[in-house]
């Protein structure tokens, strides 16, 4: 919902602003934490069968940052195509959460000047 929010605050001549997902990335971390036995020997099939290399992960980050330009600005990009979000996102109801959290979130970030910094860029 944040990213769905900055993106309508911040022309994508500015900046592409879009929220994205590397997919199940195999040979990393993401098992570390599996119990031995079938659950380890299960993950292991897993991230042989569906995960993506580093390097196939890397891609993603660099499609979604670089390449998909101005027409993924706020959308969610995965698997190189993009996605609308939830539905609740187009609703009344989830309009009214989205500036829940906006406001809770940039009230905690106070100290940081994030709501000056948003405000510079709105002026441009």
């Amino acid at each position: 919902m944040l990213v769905h929010k900055l993106s309508q605050l911040v022309p994508s001549s500015e900046v592409t602003i879009n929220n994205f997902c590397p997919g199940f990335s195999a040979y990393t971390a993401l098992g570390r934490e599996v119990p031995k036995g079938a659950p380890r020997i299960l993950m292991g099939i897993m991230q042989a069968v569906l995960g993506r290399t580093a390097e196939q992960g890397a891609w993603t980050y660099i499609d979604a940052a670089a390449i998909k330009g101005e027409e993924s600005h706020g959308s969610f990009v995965f698997g190189w195509d993009m996605f609308p979000f939830h539905p609740l996102m187009y609703t009344k109801e989830g309009e009214e959460v989205m500036e829940r959290l906006w406001s809770e979130t940039l009230a905690d970030q106070e100290a940081f000047g994030v709501r000056e910094a948003l405000e510079a860029i709105e002026r441009l």
